[in-house]
């Protein structure tokens, strides 16, 4: 019957647009997990968040923090996935030229809200004051710019790495979006560069946590 072929040929088509956004779709975690990645690479920071229950000493996964952050302003802490108990993670920060620091971890709302009023500041002296705020705003959004304007602020201050060479290795490794989102520009400028050397589109084949 016409009716039920053209019925037959609307499901098998969002059926195949359900796979592809499938195919698309990551966990917050694996998206961090190349974003670090990224970050390495560009800032010669090895960036390492990690979180050990004080009470039972269970280790957390990466995922298993940012799922435990409540998105409490003021509060700093994840949950143990073992005991229940709160705590605040941590964050390693490895740097190649300057050896390491470990700060603590704050999710994206913590970040921005603490960085709410130090716009004047430049980056080392930011880095300097406010380090847990520093690498979390990094670790989150990319760069300090990226982080102030979502709190509606221009940044003035350059603290944008040379990138354009940097970011070859990930194109079609992870979502233009995602490259985007570090360097700062247009996941279009970043879907030009990879089209310029025929680099499939990223693909995943996993679902959202």
């Amino acid at each position: 019957m016409p009716g039920m072929s053209m019925s037959m040929g609307l499901s098998q088509q969002m059926e195949i647009s359900q796979k592809m956004e499938l195919a698309q779709r990551m966990t917050i975690a694996q998206k961090m997990t190349l974003r670090l990645a990224l970050l390495q690479e560009l800032t010669r920071t090895k960036y390492t968040p990690h979180g050990v229950c004080p009470s039972c000493g269970r280790q957390l996964t990466l995922a298993e923090i940012l799922k435990g952050f409540n998105r409490d302003p003021n509060d700093f802490t994840t949950i143990c996935t073992g005991c229940g108990r709160r705590f605040e993670p941590k964050l390693r920060a490895d740097r190649t030229d300057a050896g390491y620091a470990e700060v603590g971890f704050y999710c994206p709302t913590q970040t921005l809200a603490q960085l709410r009023g130090s716009e004047h500041l430049p980056p080392a002296e930011l880095r300097t004051k406010y380090a847990a705020v520093y690498h979390s705003a990094l670790v989150h959004f990319g760069g300090l710019r990226q982080a102030f304007s979502q709190n509606g602020v221009s940044y003035t201050f350059d603290d944008v790495p040379e990138w354009k060479e940097k970011i070859v290795p990930f194109l079609g490794q992870m979502p233009d979006s995602e490259i985007a989102k570090v360097v700062g520009v247009s996941p279009a400028m970043i879907g030009k560069m990879r089209r310029a050397r025929k680099i499939p589109r990223f693909s995943a084949t996993v679902t959202e946590a």
